[in-house]
């Protein structure tokens, strides 16, 4: 009897044991879990500087949001300041996007900022913010926008395949409208019934002119 005691304590500390790491390992796991959805279920806001896709001698502003989730209440800043000389303006004016309500995964805006050839030579560093949602608090963080990393580019044709098949369609629009306008100059001339009924009477009256002189 003490035998079959000594040994039901055993299994029953076992059995205690083995409740209490899985319970251990089930909370681990779930801990994890947790920070994996969190992880991948995040905004990231990119800021860059690229090359226009239908002109490389100009450049555009693009914010994106590669993430996962939407991003709120954007902030943007540029050290040192992105001051734009357009032409046409007074003076230097500001960046667009500068702050943004929201942006969508995978969303991106884009707005011309300037010739390319005269931001090769200029290194910033973007600070952008954003909320997980409109009640979170800011997450911010900072980067290098060195813009020397396009010295040198070149590119053969107009690059996107996108843009290649626009322009191939404005030209084929351009093709049909000349076509058009041509054909709308063109005089036709077609052969009736009723100018088959006047050749008729113009021959009956010249057979009957003979018959009378002979």
């Amino acid at each position: 009897m003490e035998f079959v005691s000594l040994a039901s304590m055993i299994g029953a500390l076992v059995t205690a044991g083995a409740t209490i790491m899985l319970w251990r390992v089930t909370n681990v796991l779930a801990a994890e879990t947790r920070r994996l959805a969190a992880a991948t279920s995040q905004p990231q806001v990119v800021v860059t500087i690229e090359p226009n896709p239908w002109s490389m001698i100009h450049a555009d502003l693009v914010v994106a949001n590669t993430g996962n989730a939407t991003a709120f209440e954007i902030v943007i800043a540029f050290d040192p300041p992105l001051n734009l000389d357009h032409e046409g303006t007074s003076g230097p004016t500001e960046p667009p996007f500068r702050q943004i309500s929201a942006l969508r995964p995978s969303q991106s805006l884009t707005s011309w900022v300037g010739k390319m050839y005269s931001m090769l030579e200029s290194r910033h560093t973007v600070s952008v913010s954003w909320k997980r949602s409109p009640t979170s608090a800011p997450e911010t963080y900072s980067y290098v926008l060195d813009m020397s990393d396009y010295q040198n580019l070149r590119r053969l044709g107009s690059g996107d395949p996108l843009v290649q098949i626009a322009g191939q369609s404005k030209k084929m629009q351009e093709d049909i409208h000349k076509i058009a306008s041509g054909w709308s100059k063109v005089k036709i001339d077609v052969f009736t019934s009723n100018d088959r009924r006047k050749e008729l009477r113009r021959y009956e009256e010249a057979t009957d002119d003979e018959t009378n002189e002979s």
